[in-house]
């Protein structure tokens, strides 16, 4: 994986993550990018990296302002690891994480494997009978001493010392790679093979120890045969066959003693790097315990997350449980509001009907008053014309006894008329006769206007009858109108009568 870094004019870090698990990341200013930018200089979709075989590849989205890589302008580029490229104007990081860069150092090639060199050849001992000859010079006479010749000598090739080095070198750096590795990452594989490391530099350091003492062993036989050998040619200067060996093997001792020099240089820089690789395999180990401790810590943090999680999903539970209550009461809150609304809504129309009625109620109960003022002031009126009433009965009563004494006198009247017309009356009295008719036209006449004066009073008592007076007196007023006009009206043909026979008399 590798991340994309940026970060705004207020501090705050944005970081993505591209690689394999998401093989494609956008840059850009809308909110559906993955790194979102909100700077105007960025276009709203103005870059992306895409994960390719291996290779994280940076593409401009044909933005307005560009996309820039090592102060170049690019439409397409591989990224390096920690590096930085440009939309616009605003800079992002690009980082490889430890892992990519470990997979990137082993995907390099390795160096070509150096052939360590076979071991040299041992150097030629002189046998036993040459070396008592050799020893035995100046006891003996010359004829009797073999000098070997150069040609029998078997030629020593010594190796350059630079690829046997080398080849140390690259034993050490192939045990100490993996401890670097390890301080890097400290994968349990590489400790484990650092370990398995330390006994081959131990056994390599004793073989090279060993070498080095046959080397001084032999460097030291040939240091005697030189010397022999030196003693042998100083007796026989004229054997120039001896001065070559001589040459030969003064060469081969040079030699070896470069060899031996270089062996134990060799040697010690393989001590120093051995005490350095068991140093770093000892702070590879520090480190080890270390991370196992921390290991051990992040396990016991996950057994407490986890335990944590376990109560969190059980309150989460509990929770869900509680909200699914909460729905239900919600739901039947929710249908009681309903049902408030509803009666609210039906208590609103039943007030506004109640309003309309008491307001109708009121325009009644304001007529009702006014139609209480106006029986009142009939009631008041009806008084009064009960008052006058009374007084129109006292009178009519009054005129009822005036009526019954005039009917008596008309009756009498009418007797002596029908006796005049028999003639069995004799000296009637005319005079008397016409004031008594005069009398009588008199009352008929007070009685019509007392009458046309009562008849307008009944009818405006009819009215009120059922409020201030009762039917059964109403009744009997009228009556008696009607009965005294009745008695007006006879009177009146009374009388009339009357005048006619007081005229027919005289």
């Amino acid at each position: 994986m590798a991340i994309l870094k940026f970060m705004d004019e207020e501090g705050v870090e944005s970081i993505v993550h591209v690689g394999p698990d998401k093989p494609k990341v956008t840059i850009g200013r809308l909110k559906e990018c993955d790194l979102r930018i909100r700077n105007p200089v960025v276009s709203r979709v103005h870059a992306f990296v895409e994960y390719k075989d291996g290779k994280y590849v940076l593409v401009d989205n044909q933005s307005v302002n560009g996309t820039y890589y090592m102060k170049q302008k690019i439409s397409e580029t591989v990224l390096e690891d920690n590096t930085t490229f440009a939309c616009g104007t605003i800079e992002v990081e690009f980082h490889l994480d430890e892992i990519d860069r470990t997979a990137k150092r082993a995907a390099q090639p390795a160096p070509e494997e150096l052939e360590i060199p076979p071991p040299l050849p041992p150097i030629p001992e002189a046998p036993p009978a040459q070396l008592d000859q050799t020893f035995a010079y100046g006891e003996e006479q010359a004829e009797g001493i073999e000098i070997v010749p150069p040609e029998a000598l078997e030629p020593v090739e010594v190796a350059p010392l630079e690829p046997a080095v080398q080849v140390e070198e690259k034993v050490v750096l192939s045990a100490i790679e993996p401890v670097i590795e390890m301080e890097e990452v400290l994968p349990q594989e590489e400790q484990v093979m650092q370990k398995s490391h330390e006994p081959e530099l131990i056994k390599r350091i004793e073989a090279l120890e060993a070498e080095l003492a046959t080397k001084d062993k032999n460097i030291m036989e040939l240091s005697a045969q030189v010397q022999g050998l030196k003693k042998q040619l100083a007796q026989k200067a004229e054997s120039e066959e001896a001065e070559l060996r001589i040459n030969d093997l003064e060469r081969i001792v040079a030699s070896a003693e470069a060899e031996k020099e270089a062996l134990e240089a060799d040697l010690e820089v393989q001590r120093k790097k051995a005490q350095e690789a068991v140093q770093k395999a000892q702070e590879a180990e520090a480190k080890y315990a270390k991370a196992l401790a921390e290991l051990a810590g992040l396990k016991k943090e996950k057994m407490q997350e986890a335990e944590k999680l376990t109560l969190f999903e059980k309150e989460s539970r509990e929770i869900k449980e509680k909200v699914a209550r909460l729905e239900k009461e919600k739901a039947a809150l929710e249908e009681e509001v309903q049902r408030w609304e509803r009666l609210k809504s039906q208590f609103e129309t039943e007030q506004s009907k109640s309003k309309s009625e008491m307001e109708s109620l009121r325009r009644e109960l304001s007529s009702l008053q006014t139609e209480v003022e106006k029986l009142r002031e009939v009631a008041k009126r009806a008084q009064e014309v009960e008052a006058q009433v009374k007084s129109a009965s006292e009178e009519i009563a009054e005129l009822r006894q005036a009526n019954r004494a005039y009917l008596k006198k008309v009756a009498k009247l009418l007797e002596e008329n029908e006796a005049l017309k028999a003639g069995k009356a004799q000296g009637i009295d005319v005079k008397a006769v016409k004031d008594t008719t005069e009398r009588i036209n008199d009352l008929a006449s007070e009685c019509k206007t007392l009458i046309d004066v009562i008849d307008p009073l009944v009818s405006q008592l009819a009215p009120a009858a059922s409020g201030g007076l009762d039917e059964e007196t109403a009744e009997e007023i009228k009556g008696a109108v009607r009965q005294l006009s009745q008695v007006t009206r006879q009177i009146k043909e009374s009388a009339i009568r009357l005048r006619t026979l007081a005229k027919e008399a005289s």
